[in-house]
């Protein structure tokens, strides 16, 4: 899943304005959609194949200490529809009304941008993007977790767990809660994921892709 949002942005003046779209999500579907990569010093080159593996590598190895990875990517006001490129809605108006008038640049404004209110356009929209990053946010479990499953397992009770994380996040964090054992003991490396989809949750009809780990 992803998260974006267009901001307005200035460069070197008013009249270099335009809106630049910001897309975080996760980085093995975010980098799908990304055809360049941003460094450090600020040079933009192609996503080679090259470059996605050493991206993927990275990633894996920010999964498995376990930490929660997020990436980071941009496109430029260049990049974006033309439509979009200086599209601001009118201060005050409410989201799905079309407010009459025009920005600056000619372009009209309004809450509701055609764009923008049809869902099925997002993807062609958070295209040609360009990596720019990759965070990897550490959120431990309780610290009671292991115990508590080191508990059910002597019970007889088998614990299975359901996660939105990546796989290895999610492997990763059940052998530190004792879910799985450690990795190269026996049953350690005998991980199976399956997926599947939940159609109904919170009482509303919605398809969420869920991973389900337990020791085979």
């Amino acid at each position: 899943s992803h998260l974006s949002e267009i901001e307005s942005v200035t460069r070197g003046g008013e009249k270099d304005r335009g809106n630049r779209l910001y897309v975080k999500g996760a980085p093995n579907l975010l980098i799908q959609r990304c055809t360049h990569v941003k460094f450090r010093d600020g040079t933009v080159r192609e996503l080679t194949g090259e470059l996605r593996r050493e991206i993927e590598a990275k990633t894996t190895e920010l999964a498995t200490r376990p930490l929660r990875c997020l990436a980071l990517a941009v496109k430029e006001t260049d990049g974006l529809d033309q439509s979009l490129k200086y599209y601001a809605p009118v201060e005050g108006s409410i989201s799905g009304d079309t407010v009459a008038g025009n920005n600056a640049n000619g372009v009209s404004a309004g809450g509701a941008h055609p764009l923008l209110s049809d869902p099925k356009n997002y993807a062609n929209i958070e295209s040609g993007l360009t990596w720019v990053g990759m965070v990897g946010i550490k959120d431990p479990a309780r610290p009671e977790v292991a115990q508590s499953i080191n508990v059910c397992t002597k019970a007889g009770i088998r614990v299975m767990m359901i996660t939105g994380d990546a796989r290895d996040t999610a492997v990763a964090i059940a052998r530190d809660v004792n879910i799985l054992p450690p990795k190269g003991t026996p049953g350690g490396d005998n991980v199976k994921v399956s997926r599947f989809y939940v159609l109904k949750m919170l009482e509303r009809r919605t398809t969420n892709d869920v991973d389900t780990l337990f020791v085979g």
